[in-house]
């Protein structure tokens, strides 16, 4: 039987996880900068845990020039909820800076009147560390077809054999956008981001493995496999015998020379004996 093709496989993506998922609407009322800044925050995450980022930013901060001069760190605390916090922290920072020192000022909703390729240039150069926030943004904001994609989704997409490994570094997926249509692309973009969300939380779920093996039965020698407990037993041997080792090597050693000692109570010796009675003449 002959390997299915990629327009194949992305077909197939999205069929199966109809049956396992439901689409998830964003809110229509967030504006560009909004929605830019919640791709930061979806990135690589849940939906729910996304929603209560979001929740706790707008809550905590005054404004989002407040936010912009947080340091990463202190946003982290914010997001325990997220896969990867400082991460996140560090792409709503760079993204508010980029967009502040790129116009100054946080209104971007001229961008919606702009030719889409140049909208889209200037997205990219303002959220450099996620290129799944300013898809985000052009599916749900400039009316574009582009299918947000983080690195989670791009793992899947090559465990899949949907991309070559080469494309997956590229962070590109040729063909993505002719395969699924513009209609069912915000669906498609939902659905998979799901799957990749709980993919990302746990790479060895028998759940997760399974919907993967119904898009691409010939997946499974490429799933995540987890650590056999041998191999975590191995290091500990290691350092067993090198502490085996370093103690004969110690119990080898010849024994420290005494000699001084037994010559310091020689000269005791002599210095303490009487000296010897003359006959008389």
């Amino acid at each position: 039987m002959s390997a299915p093709n990629r327009s194949t496989l992305i077909s197939a993506t999205q069929k199966v996880l109809r049956k396992h998922y439901k689409p998830v609407s964003a809110d229509a009322k967030r504006s560009v900068l909004e929605n830019l800044l919640y791709g930061c925050l979806l990135d690589s995450a849940k939906y729910t845990d996304a929603d209560s980022a979001w929740t706790i930013v707008q809550d905590e901060f005054f404004d989002w020039n407040e936010v912009r001069v947080a340091t990463s760190r202190e946003l982290a605390e914010f997001f325990p909820m997220l896969p990867d916090p400082k991460g996140a922290a560090d792409r709503l920072r760079q993204a508010l800076q980029n967009v502040f020192e790129g116009q100054y000022s946080y209104d971007m909703e001229h961008m919606q009147k702009e030719n889409l390729g140049k909208a889209t240039q200037k997205l990219a150069s303002y959220a450099k560390l996620s290129p799944f926030a300013v898809s985000y943004v052009v599916q749900h904001s400039l009316g574009g077809h582009s299918i947000p994609l983080d690195a989670g989704a791009m793992e899947i997409m090559l465990l899949l054999d949907i991309v070559t490994e080469k494309e997956a570094k590229a962070h590109r997926v040729p063909g993505l956008e002719r395969a699924v249509p513009k209609s069912k692309g915000r669906e498609y973009g939902a659905l998979l981001h799901q799957l990749v969300a709980d993919f990302v939380a746990n790479r060895y779920s028998p759940a997760v493995h399974k919907i993967l093996l119904e898009i691409n039965p010939e997946a499974k020698s490429r799933l995540p496999k987890r650590p056999s407990k041998t191999a975590k037993k191995k290091p500990a041997k290691k350092t067993a015998k090198a502490a085996k080792k370093k103690a004969a090597k110690k119990k080898a050693k010849p024994a420290k020379k005494t000699k001084a000692p037994a010559k310091k109570a020689a000269v005791k010796k002599a210095a303490t004996k009487k000296p010897a009675k003359r006959k008389p003449r």
